[in-house]
């Protein structure tokens, strides 16, 4: 317990590196410890190292497999390095299991939006939106999509513009005008 308090005093002072080498002695001595997997995996995927944040955050949802926040983790993990599918699965157990912040439903929705899963993405992102309507990344993706949209005049494209709008109206967001 000693050597994770000075874990995330080195993680809240950014010493990245000295934290991970903590999280590193944890685990030589308690390589079963979800909490610290999870932990290094973090850190290894804010500096970049994806294929290695990975192997640490399936550890940590091997160990702890309702670990709602390791799952989360993992998806975005996957996403970040093509696997979409994998991440949706990821992402869906991490809202199984009781992760319910607008980010999980942005990043399932983005993984979905790679798989070619349109609709199920705009559900995940009117999800989030709903979780919380001032949640600038899914603001942000949704004018892209209905400016995408608007320029290719369909009956889906225009019916899935018109779900967008009737999304952020009903969140209290009339941000975006849909031509």
């Amino acid at each position: 317990e000693e050597l994770l308090l000075e874990e995330s005093k080195l993680r809240s002072h950014g010493d990245y590196d000295g934290a991970l080498r903590v999280l590193r002695k944890v685990l030589k001595i308690e390589p079963n410890r979800a909490e610290a997997n999870n932990n290094a995996g973090a850190i290894l995927f804010m500096q970049g190292r994806l294929a290695d944040a990975a192997e640490y955050f399936e550890r940590a949802v091997a160990l702890q497999p309702h670990n709602a926040q390791a799952h989360n983790n993992l998806g975005e993990c996957y996403r970040m390095t093509g696997h979409p599918t994998e991440a949706a699965r990821s992402l869906e157990r991490a809202i199984a299991n009781g992760y319910r912040h607008e980010g999980v439903y942005y990043n399932l929705g983005r993984a979905l939006l790679d798989t070619g899963e349109t609709q199920a993405a705009m559900d995940q992102f009117i999800t989030a939106l709903r979780t919380n309507p001032t949640y600038i990344p899914v603001l942000q993706t949704l004018a892209m999509i209905a400016r995408y949209y608007a320029g290719i005049p369909t009956p889906t494209t225009v019916a899935d513009a018109e779900r967008i709008k009737a999304a952020l109206q009903a969140a209290g967001n009339p941000m975006l005008v849909i031509a």
